[in-house]
This record gives C-alpha cells, structure tokens and sequence, in this order.
C-alpha cells in the first residue's frame, strides 16, 4: 500500500493515466455487457413476433379452408352449417 502511494507522489502522471485507462476499461465492459442485454431482447422480441405471424397465418388458412367449404353451399346449407356452429 506504502508503494501505490509512493508512486503515486513521486509520479502522479503515471498514476493518474492508469486510473484513467481503469475507469475507460470499466465504461467500456459496461457499454459490452449492455449492447449484449439489448441484442437478447431484440432476439427475444422477434421470437415472440415470429411466434404471433405463425399463429396469424394459421388462423388465415383455417378461415380460408372455411370459405372454400361454404363457397360451395347454396344458402340454405350454409345457414344450416352455420346454426350447428353457433348452438
């Protein structure tokens, strides 16, 4: 300990530049560890997007199927299809 601040009086320009590159390796590990936390929620907000297309998509072909099957139906049919549905 006696020595750190023997250098410290006897050379205080050595002293105050390797504080300085300390506190500018700390800022930096700190802006890393943080750009790295972003990039995990970027990555986990498109799974989380990509999850809810998929479910989109599978709701359209599913009303898509349905419309084909009622296109097909004269009116009578298809309000018949459309009371077993509802009751």
């Amino acid at each position: 300990m006696s020595d750190l601040i023997a250098i410290l009086f006897t050379n205080p320009t050595g002293a105050l530049v390797g504080i300085g590159a300390f506190i500018a390796a700390a800022i930096a590990a700190f802006f890393k560890i943080r750009s790295g936390g972003a990039k995990a929620e970027r990555a986990k907000q498109m799974k989380a997007q990509l999850a809810a297309k998929e479910d989109q998509l599978e709701m359209h072909r599913e009303a898509d199927a349905i419309l084909r099957g009622n296109a097909a139906l004269s009116d009578a049919e298809a309000r018949a299809k459309a009371g077993r549905r509802l009751g």
